[in-house]
């Protein structure tokens, strides 16, 4: 066998390729196991099926092949074309050893199914389609322009077998275990930086008790210095002023004041403690929830791209 590493594919390739796409997504039905029957089997239409494999670069030359013959013989309106991911959907009674595997189910009897063995070209598969036809089918001279892709580089970041034969089944399962292993090493390495998140904002935490215990220590230090600076003022001046009744209710009223005020600074006081924790829990709901989105958003994205529908 040989390997073609592929490069980059030049701007007018991609666009080539991302059309091509399009049209696949238009013309051609995508099928899971669970719509198999309803769409390729209960119906009286000729339909012609893809397995396909993802990965395999094989399936990927064909696709925009595939895609062009649709596009082209869609006015053949009791003729379908239809995909199917073969390793993630199983179909009873059709068992696949190469990617990819096209096969027809002709309208006037589906269980005489036929697998097309000739090259994948669109004349080729044209020409196949029309013999095996419960119906007249048209084929345009157009299908004589359809070809692979010039550049094979479209299929970007892959290394892709260039001869004839397919993907094994062997090999699927590799590729499987593979992908398997990998989304597991990522499921672990995100499990990590969660955890070492929560160990930090754990951290913090511990940390700002400790600044506001010192913070309150050191004014409560300091209130009471103040206090007992304020105390040893009071008593020389009562001792002074004894006989001055007026003055000792003065003084009285004084220090009841002074009480009132440090009541005051305390409450004042808690209630900042009170809102300074708030403020630290609504950070860290906004936080929760910022990591939910996000979680959210590539839980979606896996769906989406793991989802098939008909």
């Amino acid at each position: 066998f040989f390997f073609l590493m592929i490069r980059r594919p030049p701007r007018s390739t991609r666009k080539e390729s991302s059309a091509a796409s399009d049209v696949y997504k238009r013309q051609v039905y995508n099928v899971v196991g669970t719509t198999f029957n309803k769409l390729v089997l209960e119906n009286t239409d000729d339909v012609i099926v893809t397995f396909y494999a993802p990965w395999c670069g094989h399936c990927k030359k064909l696709e925009p092949i595939f895609a062009q013959l649709a596009e082209l013989l869609k006015n053949n309106t009791q003729l379908k074309f239809a995909k199917i991911d073969a390793t993630k959907n199983d179909v009873v009674g059709h068992a696949i050893e190469s990617f990819p595997t096209l096969k027809f189910f002709p309208g006037n009897n589906k269980s005489n199914v036929l697998s097309y063995e000739g090259n994948r070209t669109a004349v080729e598969i044209a020409n196949f389609i029309k013999e095996k036809a419960s119906y007249p089918i048209e084929i345009p001279e157009a299908v004589n322009n359809i070809t692979a892709p010039k550049d094979p580089a479209e299929f970007e970041g892959e290394e892709l077998d260039m001869e004839k034969g397919g993907n094994s089944v062997e090999e699927s399962k590799k590729e499987e275990v593979k992908e398997k292993a990998e989304d597991k090493e990522k499921v672990e390495n995100k499990e990590k930086v969660e955890d070492k998140e929560k160990g930090e904002v754990k951290e913090e935490k511990k940390n700002d008790k400790k600044d506001d215990k010192k913070d309150d220590k050191e004014e409560d230090k300091k209130s009471e210095e103040k206090d007992d600076s304020d105390s040893d003022s009071d008593d020389e001046d009562e001792k002074g002023d004894d006989k001055d009744e007026g003055k000792k209710q003065k003084k009285k009223e004084k220090k009841k004041e002074k009480k009132e005020k440090k009541r005051e600074k305390k409450e004042e006081k808690k209630e900042k403690k009170e809102m300074k924790k708030d403020e630290k829990k609504k950070k860290k709901e906004e936080q929760e929830q910022e990591q939910s989105q996000k979680q959210g958003k590539e839980e979606n994205k896996q769906q989406i791209e793991g989802r098939t529908d008909l």
